[in-house]
């Protein structure tokens, strides 16, 4: 059903990987005696609800619970008691749900990719189904600015199937998103030393004027970064001071 004319029944999709999900919890509710759990755990989990009838055209699509976004009461405990075929079933699922929510709801789907994510460390995850998993999570990663994250995860997927075209595109997206944003990081810090070189030229401050061009030492400065901040100009009028380590340093 997910993928019949381009995504039109995705809410019925959705309810029944949700009602795939139920199944599960209630089978590791069954199981939570083999487990040491903290006192409320699972009670009220995010798929504590009744089986209704299938209807609303989109209507499950757009439904939120704050329980989808966090799954916070579900522990790692229980999903090991999966048998190696439910696993399968759960991942699969969560897998599945990432991928329909996507963009319209990233918090959700961030955190269904993380459940296969978490659950591949059992090694009894298939393969393509870990890789969904990553793509989906390293896409809402990256989507909201953490890069560095997204390139970790997208770099163990790789590893799984290093001629997957897909992935390979993804991951030189995040590698350029990544690198503006070191960027605009240096761009700003930059600025900032360039104001306390200002301040410090002007209060003849010698030693703040060591430390800032110290820590100027230790940046991984670009020339597109110096010349938008025009930084040179401070370092210029440091040069020309008659202190020797201030000179030497500029």
């Amino acid at each position: 059903l997910q993928s019949l004319v381009a995504g039109a029944h995705k809410a019925k999709s959705l309810k029944r990987w949700r009602r795939i999900i139920l199944w599960l919890v209630q089978i590791m509710r069954g199981r939570r005696w083999r487990v040491k759990l903290p006192e409320g755990a699972v009670q009220g989990h995010m798929y504590s609800l009744e089986w209704d009838a299938e209807g609303g055209a989109g209507s499950e699509l757009h439904r939120a619970t704050e329980a989808d976004a966090a799954l916070v009461d579900l522990t790692d405990g229980l999903v090991e008691q999966l048998e190696a075929d439910e696993l399968v079933e759960w991942v699969t699922a969560h897998a599945a749900i990432a991928e329909i929510l996507g963009q319209e709801r990233p918090g959700e789907s961030e955190a269904h990719a993380r459940q296969v994510v978490q659950a591949s460390v059992s090694g009894q995850v298939p393969q393509e189904v870990e890789i969904r998993g990553r793509s989906s999570l390293a896409a809402r990663l990256s989507e909201r600015g953490s890069t560095a994250e997204a390139l970790q995860v997208l770099q163990v997927a790789r590893s799984l199937d290093p001629t997957n075209s897909a992935l390979r595109d993804q991951t030189a997206v995040a590698i350029q998103r990544e690198e503006e944003r070191q960027s605009q990081d240096i761009k700003g810090m930059l600025q900032r030393l360039k104001q306390n070189l200002g301040r410090d030229l002007n209060a003849s401050d010698l030693p703040g004027l060591r430390a800032t061009l110290t820590e100027l030492e230790g940046m991984p400065l670009t020339w597109e970064a110096v010349q938008e901040t025009a930084i040179g100009k401070e370092i210029g009028r440091c040069a020309k001071l008659e202190d020797a380590q201030i000179a030497s340093q500029a």
